[in-house]
């Protein structure tokens, strides 16, 4: 049998091809690919005892991100407000634990959701300006 080129490409070097460019495009630094290709993208600090949930960005909003966190071993979740510079700031602290679900295309509510018990939650609205639920 006879191997050429032009078998080989479609089989063996173009997806090898695409393997190593796409294993490339993940090892770059997050915040230099924030930096330079995306300015109203958000980069969130890493903390090893902070549990962070998805974080939301409003649809009127793209230069915040609203999060709920909690740190390991307490129970209160607290959420926050963070900007594209990188300050951050804690518009909400629920003394159970919770995630922050929804937010307004505005980013002023939210939507927060405390575990009760496995299987029964209770859902608030909570008011970032105010700070309160």
């Amino acid at each position: 049998m006879q191997l050429t080129i032009k078998r080989l490409l479609p089989v063996v070097i173009l997806p090898a091809a695409l393997v190593a460019l796409s294993a490339a495009h993940h090892r770059d630094d997050p915040a230099k690919a924030a930096s330079t290709s995306d300015p109203a993208r958000i980069v969130l600090a890493s903390d090893d005892v902070t549990d962070r949930d998805a974080s939301l960005s409003p649809r009127n909003r793209p230069d915040l991100l609203v999060y709920s966190a909690r740190t390991q071993g307490e129970a209160e979740t607290k959420v926050f407000l963070q900007h594209r510079n990188g300050t951050k700031e804690l518009v909400y602290v629920d003394q159970e634990p919770g995630e922050l679900v929804d937010v307004s295309a505005d980013g002023s509510h939210g939507v927060f959701r405390r575990f009760i018990s496995p299987g029964k939650t209770e859902t608030y609205s909570v008011d970032f300006i105010k700070r309160a639920s």
